[in-house]
């Protein structure tokens, strides 16, 4: 037997172990390259998740504040009496109230017609007491849409009185009563010894909410 053979066959169970070693170390780094890419992924999609979870974080808290914002909004119209079912009653108090407080004559008579709907306002609008009875059943006969904005005119007429007592009234009764109103006409006529004779009307604005169903 030569002795390259010898030496060989020697060293067989050496190099037997150094092929399992050497393939034990390929499979250690092919491992290991493969748990590097896997957990680079994990990573790469955790960190979108993140980034999607704080945009949506941001994007709510965006939203809170918007609701807020307009939730402030709101109950400083329903404050005024522009959201909600209008204050009809107390709109005809008020006026009464307004005039014993300015001490002016007890010659007040009003008319507080219908809501109506806002598409609707300007028919038979102002015509008060003199109002023929085609228009007063025209502009009175239905009610308004419960969903759509409503005007309310109050007609009054007041005699006996100056110019500037009825901008008295009319200022004072702006500032107490609970709503949001507008001159619609005001008109001054039958001059005698003690005053004026005024008619006019006021238009009230709200947005009734919508009733919740049972």
């Amino acid at each position: 037997m030569s002795p390259g053979k010898v030496v060989l066959q020697k060293s067989q169970r050496q190099l037997q172990w150094l092929a399992v070693a050497v393939v034990l170390s390929l499979a250690l780094v092919g491992g290991s390259y493969y748990l590097r890419d896997s957990l680079a992924t994990r990573v790469a999609e955790n960190q979108a998740n993140l980034t999607a979870q704080r945009q949506l974080l941001t994007q709510r808290q965006l939203d809170l504040e918007n609701i807020h914002e307009h939730a402030d909004k709101f109950r400083a119209l329903r404050a005024k009496g522009l959201v909600g079912n209008g204050d009809r009653e107390g709109w005809v108090e008020q006026l009464g109230l307004s005039r014993a407080a300015l001490r002016l004559p007890d010659t007040l008579s009003y008319h507080l017609g219908r809501p109506r709907s806002i598409e609707d306002a300007d028919v038979g609008s102002g015509a008060g007491f003199d109002a023929a009875p085609d228009i007063a059943e025209a502009t009175e006969g239905a009610p308004a849409d419960v969903q759509a904005p409503q005007v309310n005119d109050l007609d009054f007429e007041l005699m006996e009185v100056h110019e500037g007592e009825v901008l008295a009234l009319i200022d004072h009764y702006r500032r107490a009563v609970h709503g949001q109103f507008r001159i619609q006409s005001c008109r001054l006529g039958g001059a005698a010894p003690n005053g004026l004779s005024a008619k006019c009307t006021l238009r009230f604005f709200n947005l009734p909410e919508k009733a919740e169903e049972s």
